[in-house]
């Protein structure tokens, strides 16, 4: 597939020729406003993270008091001081499995999940770890947001502790439409959404601009 130009509107931003999306991409595209300080970490918060057993990392605790660990590769990108204010906002207790919003109310950052119109540029491509095609808009920037998802599951080993599987600025997307847990909103959701291309990586064999599912 041709080289794909990354033409974004935002001011600051150029063009990008790439097949792989560049570090300068993925930084512009994940860029962050700085943490307002009108949201002060958690009274009587430890200094986390803080190196745990088994190769976990202590990253707080919830608003009902219980311990959340991370993995050493991990699957978010908040800082430290959004993170503990996510976590002090969420109940785990009694809760195996959880997906949830927390709505800020005022911008905390830019999503790279945006929705999509007629006119946009759009690409697929698989991610690393990912057994499908993600859906990509090549001509669109990341945008300002409000809310974070967060998704926990608890611990097997020390069901009094619960493990972060990912958070990231953003509202509740669906799976997406070649995941097992894919529904027809899955499918109508991803038809009118797409992340922005250069946020992430993605294995540069399998880019193409025709959609791989059924939508």
């Amino acid at each position: 597939m041709p080289a794909i130009t990354h033409n974004c509107p935002q001011k600051g931003y150029k063009s990008i020729r790439t097949n792989q999306p560049c570090a300068e991409a993925r930084r512009r595209a994940n860029r962050q406003v700085k943490f307002r300080p009108h949201w002060p970490q958690p009274a009587g918060s430890p200094d986390y993270p803080l190196v745990a057993e088994n190769g976990l990392i202590e990253i707080g605790l919830s608003s009902d008091g219980r311990r959340v660990f991370d993995r050493p590769r991990s699957h978010h990108k908040l800082e430290q001081r959004l993170l503990s204010s996510v976590l002090s906002r969420v109940r785990l207790t009694g809760r195996r499995f959880v997906r949830e919003l927390i709505e800020f109310g005022s911008e905390i950052g830019l999503t790279t999940c945006v929705a999509t119109f007629p006119e946009d540029q759009i690409v697929y491509a698989r991610r690393p770890g990912r057994f499908g095609a993600t859906r990509f808009v090549v001509n669109r920037c990341a945008e300002p947001c409000s809310s974070v998802v967060a998704i926990f599951k608890q611990m097997e080993e020390r069901p009094d502790c619960h493990l972060l599987i990912t958070a990231f600025i953003g509202g509740l997307p669906e799976p997406e439409p070649w995941d097992r847990n894919a529904t027809a909103a899955s499918h109508d959701f991803w038809a009118n959404h797409a992340l922005i291309w250069g946020s992430c990586e993605v294995l540069p064999e399998t880019q193409t601009s025709d959609c791989p599912w059924k939508l």
